[in-house]
């Protein structure tokens, strides 16, 4: 199982980062964890094919899933979509009639994504099989209706997408290889609404999971990465990596059949 790092920023990401995207290659399943801004041309400098199967999108805020529209233009410049769609979009509940409303605010067709990609609306409570590829979910907590995913192959990875503290979604990842947390914070969120981590917030979720390692990631401008990677180290003992655009990293398995 491999993982790129396609985009390790927050709505406003520091320059030259992109917003949330992630792509994950195993037993011959491309799949884009997220579509944030500027994962369309992220995307394509590794696959310009676009050879890629599926698209899974954690929650509607636009950090997460809005380039997709650009993506949707890579299948075809034509307003009318295309007969043969191979490439299937997997989105939240509800996430269709978000999709439909936004095209029609950005005066685009309604169906003008569902015209080209296989709309697929997941159900949380349910296994997605993707080829060899199980994939299972657990709700958020966040803003708006929000899932992390895990998804088990040759190893195993959890994406929180964006979470505060959700036990959830630390049994979610029960001894992952590899626990993939935004660590958006700088301080704790203290009021009625919460719906990211501190660097420990999302170390401590990883401990509590017993995950075998961590990648942090989903930062703003201005936060000091050796700052953040400190925090979480003096956490999770485990082995730590920041993430950044690009990086590339083997998610290995530990388990002893």
């Amino acid at each position: 199982m491999r993982l790129t790092v396609l985009g390790s920023g927050a709505a406003c990401p520091p320059p030259g980062v992109n917003s949330s995207g992630y792509l994950l290659e195993d037993d011959g399943q491309t799949l884009l964890l997220d579509c944030g801004h500027g994962i369309a041309s992220a995307v394509l400098g590794v696959r310009p094919e676009f050879d890629i199967d599926h698209i899974l999108i954690t929650h509607m805020h636009a950090d997460h899933f809005i380039d997709v529209i650009p993506l949707r233009f890579r299948v075809t410049r034509e307003m009318g979509g295309v007969r043969d769609r191979q490439i299937q979009l997997h989105l939240p509940p509800g996430g269709t009639d978000a999709l439909h409303q936004i095209m029609r605010a950005i005066s685009f067709p309604e169906d003008f994504c569902a015209n080209t990609f296989l709309l697929r609306e997941y159900d949380p409570k349910a296994v997605l099989q993707l080829g060899s590829l199980q994939v299972r979910f657990a709700p958020a907590e966040h803003y708006v209706p929000a899932w992390s995913i895990r998804v088990d192959g040759s190893g195993s990875l959890v994406y929180t997408g964006d979470t505060a503290p959700k036990d959830e979604v630390t049994e979610l990842a029960r001894d992952c290889d590899l626990f993939v947390a935004e660590g958006t914070l700088a301080e704790p969120e203290t009021g009625p609404v919460r719906g990211h981590l501190t660097p420990e917030q999302a170390a401590a979720m990883a401990c509590g999971a017993n995950a075998q390692e961590m990648l942090l990631t989903h930062f703003w401008y201005g936060t000091d990465l050796k700052e953040a990677e400190r925090r979480a180290a003096s956490v999770f003992p485990g082995p730590l990596t920041i993430a950044s655009d690009g990086l590339c990293c083997e998610v290995k398995s530990r388990r002893i059949d």
